[in-house]
């Protein structure tokens, strides 16, 4: 997965993982591209379908809450270990 144009991977997914999460669920245009490394399938899931298997199924919601939650904190340790002079820049 890739946040914009540069090819800078920012995650490496794996089997049964989902992504594309966010952009379902605010509405907002996706944050990054993705790219099979090798053969995947995928299934695509429309909002109006997916509103639909949250309320019939809450325990998803919950899946995708602790997904998000996970990719956040990585996110956090991995702005802990950035130079201070980096921490610094991507502020200004």
């Amino acid at each position: 997965m890739r946040a914009d144009s540069s090819e800078r991977p920012i995650a490496v997914l794996g089997e049964k993982e989902c992504f594309g999460e966010m952009a379902i669920l605010d509405d907002e245009p996706r944050s990054a591209s993705i790219r099979a490394l090798e053969p995947t399938v995928v299934i695509k899931i429309a909002r109006e379908s997916f509103a639909e298997l949250i309320h019939e199924r809450p325990q998803i919601a919950f899946s995708i809450f602790k997904i998000l939650t996970h990719r956040l904190r990585q996110k956090n340790m991995e702005a802990d270990n950035l130079p201070a002079y980096e921490t610094t820049r991507h502020l200004a």
